[in-house]
């Protein structure tokens, strides 16, 4: 499985905006992905019981899992990269 994004910023006064592209692969399909990515984030919490911010709780996004999910993902064979064109 395989996904690229692409973020743009949003820059006042005509100035040319800053891009990111995003590279995601997994070698298993997007079950798989689903599965790895609830256990290792469920882990996160479990482990590290903090989330980015000192936020206490309520609707959270994966990103406030911060490095900790990164880590974890990485390992369960996920590569993630990013350019800068």
């Amino acid at each position: 499985m395989a996904v690229q994004a692409i973020a743009e910023e949003t820059r006042a006064g005509g100035e040319t905006p800053r891009r990111v592209v995003a590279h995601f692969t997994y070698k298993g399909g997007p079950y798989l992905a689903t599965a790895m990515f609830l256990a290792e984030g469920a882990a996160s919490l479990l482990h590290n019981q903090a989330v980015g911010g000192d936020i206490p709780g309520g609707c959270l996004t994966p990103a406030l899992l911060g490095d900790d999910l990164l880590n974890r993902v990485q390992r369960a064979g996920v590569e993630i990269d990013f350019s800068y064109p």
